[in-house]
């Protein structure tokens, strides 16, 4: 792009330096010898014109051409160049004045133009004329006769080349296409050719009296002054042009008014009448310009106005001082009417309302005797068809306008403005009793004067009086400092246009100092441009939906029993904590709280006792976490906190072992002193999970394992623990389907009488026969049944199933045997239910009530309640024996040996493995025994698995034994087999 631009201006300058030496060379030309100081320069014009309009890159054209050319005339080099650098020179500065007093763009269509055209002649003309001179006088001294006149020859004729010259140029490209018919070509060719023709004759033809030639050349100014008015300023300038040129050609040739002078003397004389010629061409074409440009203006002005009037929607009548109609728009009769015409000659006062037409005569009186006045009324004016409408008029007093000379009345049809403004009016009433009326509290704001209109019911909501609330400032003092952001936010959004209403909630100070909650609705006035003008809205009071919503939240997100944080509120702060971790880089700790042996307190002491305990558990677990940590309780017996800010693990073991001691304590309920302990387990963020449900998940899955490695402590969570979580998930829900699938056996172990060796009873033990892993034992299963609840519907499986085998062996004919049932914690604790399920399988299965042994673990009889006394009464009542099983592994008085209804005792194992060996276990053996014996109870020794064993038992009267060496515990078919048919026994009351 630059490489074509720079080629382009090469091109320009070359053809101006041609241009310029071409026109220099007709210059000198009508000398003989050619001078460079001729009479007429046009090249002067030339590059005035280039540089006006292309700036100063052709400036080196110019200097190349007036270098030639002066070359060309036989001058000395020096004389050249100062030639040239004057002629640069002289264009760089006229071309510059001549863009900023003389617009390219006008063409010098003003006198302006004209009269700034000769000064920079004049003036521009003078520095290549004074430096030629100056060079001429130094370098050619020898051709130079007198300096002056070569000076002032030189001078004049580069000012009348640019004086005819530069306007042609600038003038010819920017005229329009003329718009011309063949007359107009008939009379410009003519014109053209008559100031040519004058001209030649004038000063080529042989016409012997001077005073003739000038007498026949001055005609050629009417002739041009014609052409300006008929034709366009190109005609004008080239007719100037065209007639200098003949006139000089006839000059040059010794012909002419001045051919009695030397040539350069004559053309020299002839400059003056030239330069007026072509100065008188210019301003007539500029003045004709301007004649013709405002003519054309003002005849688009009226054709303007009568567009207007014709197609005004307003009517437009012109009246004379009397009133009558002298002129009326076509709206008239399309807005009243009375067709085209129809008020031309009446007076308009005829039309108007009988009310208002005395008000409308003196108006019009008025302003007939003021010159330049005008009114203003509004004016019921009756229709053709008996309607009537309003028209605001507006009437002037033009009586001495040339073209008007009369009253001008413009009436602007307004009935449905004032249909608007009468039910404006009307709604403003509506709004002003709404405002008193309504039980809502309305407000109105000017958003420019920022004045404040609240209804009597919104100043009785707040207590205030009127005056206390007569501006915004007022207004907005009356927001809580914690809502001020929120209002002040709302409404900036609904004033820049990005909200259709202003709507939020936020506090307001009432008189009596207390903040009441408000509901705030409003929206604002805009003007056509969409700025807020007024501002409208309502005020609702809200304070008590507050207060139910927070009571709702609170409900919502807190523990009824504790008032702590629930789940909901829990995973909404645990996900704060991780996006402020995040941030910081510090560590959440995540401790999942399980009380131990919860569920067996709160079965046997009732559930208002358990309610009390998760009370002052939470208390204590308050005083253990900071302000900034979160404590919830999920349900039951589940409690978790959330640590945030932790930077090593140590810090969550702190907290954890200082909630372990704490909870460790013992609790005083009701009188009664309780002892509970936890397990926890502790999940770490982001290192044991990056979601709430991860981190929650493995934490429970912790708290499990701190549950198995004995309770009350505590363990972190490691990825070992999922395998095993996943092992006990799926025996949950293996378990679950377990009853319903039949999976669930019971076998039977044969309890022998010591000293006749006869199976007097069997206990009934559960077995689960898995599809996929076999026979599983209950020590596998249990735990987790208790945990879930599953013991319940097994127990009572349990129960169903044994008493049904032993009414079943009875039918059968083999003799009455008693059927051991353990009893779990949980179905022991369920008082009520376990009784009524009891009777109702004695009763189902028609067995009678000491065909079966009830067992229960010592640990129970540890918390010697009152309910645990009535149950066992009640049960004992059924005629059901009382086992108690475990005997001797408790720590507890054995007092309740004495009060509670109890049949048997049952040696546990561990005092039975080393009965021979080990003297204490004999002791402690011998002991229970007699102990038994001495409160009437019989006693059963377990796991009896030596001969040994059995004899010592034996020595010591022990009633009955169970255990490896008399038989593994058998399917229900097989015992019957080998213990309920008439045979002998393996082993008898004579051991050897």
């Amino acid at each position: 792009m630059r490489s074509f631009s720079a080629v382009r201006d090469a091109l320009l300058n070359l053809g101006v330096a041609l241009a310029y030496f071409g026109l220099a060379w007709l210059g000198m030309a009508l000398l003989d010898p050619p001078v460079p100081a001729s009479t007429v320069w046009p090249a002067a014009g030339l590059a005035l014109a280039a540089v006006a309009h292309f700036g100063g890159k052709l400036l080196p054209g110019v200097f190349a051409g007036a270098f030639a050319a002066s070359l060309s005339a036989g001058t000395s080099l020096g004389t050249a160049m100062a030639f040239a650098t004057g002629a640069t020179l002289a264009s760089s500065v006229g071309g510059g004045l001549l863009k900023r007093y003389c617009p390219v763009r006008d063409g010098f269509k003003r006198l302006e133009s004209v009269f700034a055209l000769l000064g920079i002649a004049v003036a521009a003309a003078a520095v290549p004329a004074t430096a030629g001179t100056l060079a001429a006088a130094v370098f050619d001294a020898e051709r130079i006769a007198h300096i002056f006149p070569l000076w002032a020859i030189w001078w004049m004729g580069e000012a009348v080349g640019i004086l005819g010259i530069t306007p042609l140029l600038i003038t010819w490209p920017r005229l329009p296409p003329p718009r011309v018919t063949p007359r107009d070509t008939l009379e410009a060719t003519a014109l053209l050719a008559g100031m040519v023709t004058v001209t030649v004759v004038a000063f080529d033809w042989p016409v012997a009296d001077a005073g003739a030639r000038i007498a026949l050349a001055s005609l050629v100014f009417p002739l041009m002054a014609w052409s300006a008015l008929r034709l366009s300023p190109l005609f004008v300038h080239l007719g100037a042009v065209a007639a200098a040129a003949a006139a000089v050609w006839g000059t040059s040739r010794g012909v002419g008014p001045f051919a009695a002078q030397p040539i350069w003397v004559g053309l020299a004389y002839l400059n003056v009448p030239i330069a007026a010629l072509l100065l008188m061409a210019q301003m007539l074409a500029a003045t004709n310009t301007q004649r013709r440009e405002s003519l054309e203006a003002l005849a688009r002005s009226e054709e303007k106005f009568r567009a207007l009037v014709q197609n005004s929607k307003d009517i437009i009548t012109i009246h004379d001082p009397d009133g009558n109609t002298l002129y009326e728009s076509p709206s008239a009769a399309r807005i009243l009417g009375y067709g085209p015409g129809g008020l031309i000659g009446k007076n308009p006062f005829t039309i108007v309302h009988p009310k208002e037409v005395a008000a409308a005569r003196e108006a019009f009186r008025r302003l007939v005797e003021s010159h330049d006045a005008e009114f203003s009324l509004e004016l019921r004016y009756r229709k053709a068809d008996g309607t009537w409408i309003y028209l605001e008029t507006v009437g002037v007093n033009r009586l001495h306008y040339p073209g008007i000379n009369g009253i001008v009345l413009t009436s602007r049809d307004i009935t449905e403005r004032k249909r608007a403004e009468r039910a404006l009016k009307a709604s403003e009433q509506r709004y002003m009793l709404a405002m008193e009326g309504a039980s809502d509290g309305m407000w109105e704001i000017d958003t420019v004067t920022k004045a404040l209109y609240v209804s009597p019911r919104l100043l009785s909501m707040l207590g205030y009086q009127e005056a206390q609330l007569a501006n915004v400032a007022a207004w907005e003092a009356l927001i809580h400092p914690e809502d001020a952001e929120i209002y002040h936010r709302a409404l900036r959004a609904h004033l820049q246009g990005d909200t259709p209403h202003l709507e939020c909630e936020f506090r307001l100070r009432a008189a009596d100092g207390e903040y009441r909650w408000v509901f705030c609705r409003g929206k604002a006035a805009r003007d056509k441009y969409g700025k807020p003008l007024r501002m409208a809205g309502s005020v609702v009071d809200v304070t008590e939906r507050k207060r139910a919503e927070a009571r709702i939240e609170h409900l919502a997100t807190r523990d009824p029993l504790t008032g702590l944080p629930n789940r909901v509120l829990l995973n909404d702060r645990l996900q704060q904590y991780i996006i402020g971790s995040q941030r910081s880089g510090a560590c959440i700790a995540v401790l999942f709280i399980d009380l131990d042996r919860f569920k067996t307190i709160n079965d046997s002491l009732g559930h208002h006792v358990g309610d009390e305990l998760l009370k002052q558990v939470a208390l204590r677990l308050e005083k253990c976490v900071r302000r900034d940590d979160t404590l919830a309780r999920l349900g039951g017996d589940e409690f978790v906190v959330a640590l945030q800010g932790i930077r090593e693990e140590t810090d969550a073991a702190q907290v954890a072992q200082k909630m372990l001691s704490s909870l460790a304590e013992p609790y005083l309920i009701q009188g009664r002193s309780l002892t509970s302990t936890a397990s926890i387990g502790i999940a770490i963020y982001p290192f044991d999970g990056q979601d709430i449900t991860t981190l929650m998940k493995n934490a429970d899955t912790a708290m499990y394992h701190a549950k198995e490695r004995g309770r009350n402590t505590y363990q972190f969570f490691s990825s070992d623990m999922t395998a095993k979580a996943l092992q006990r998930l799926t025996m949950e829900n293996d378990l679950r389907q377990a009853l319903h699938r039949g999976e669930f056996t019971l076998y039977f172990q044969p309890q022998v009488n010591v000293m006749t060796g006869e199976v007097e009873g069997a206990e009934a033990l559960l077995r689960w026969e898995h599809p996929e892993k076999g026979m599983v034992l209950p020590a596998r299963f249990i735990q987790i049944a208790e945990e879930t609840g599953l013991i319940i519907p097994i127990g009572e499986w349990v129960l169903a199933q044994a008493c049904a085998q032993c009414k079943a062996w009875q039918e059968a004919g083999y003799r009455r045997l008693r059927v051991s049932v353990n009893l779990s914690a949980t179905q022991f604790l369920r008082h009520v239910e376990l009784i009524r399920t009891v009777t109702r399988t004695l009763h189902e299965v028609r067995l009678d009530p000491d065909q079966l042994e009830l067992e229960i673990t010592e640990s129970l009889l540890i918390q010697n309640t009152e309910e645990h006394v009535a149950t066992l009464q009640k049960l004992g009542k059924l005629g059901t024996p009382i086992s108690v099983d475990d005997f001797g592994t408790g720590y507890s008085s054995l007092s309740y040996l004495k009060r509670l209804p109890i049949d048997v005792l049952k040696i546990d194992r561990s005092f039975v493995r080393d009965l021979e060996a080990d003297p204490d276990d004999a002791a402690i053996v011998r002991a229970i025994i007699a102990l038994a014996h001495s409160l009437k109870l019989r006693v059963v020794a377990e796991g009896v698995e030596t001969r040994g064993q059995l004899e010592v038992l034996r020595h010591l009267e022990c009633d009955q034994y169970q255990g490896y060496l008399f038989s593994r515990p058998l399917p229900a078919a097989e015992f019957e087999a080998r213990f309920l048919r008439p045979i002998s026994l393996p082993f008898s009351a004579d051991p050897g």
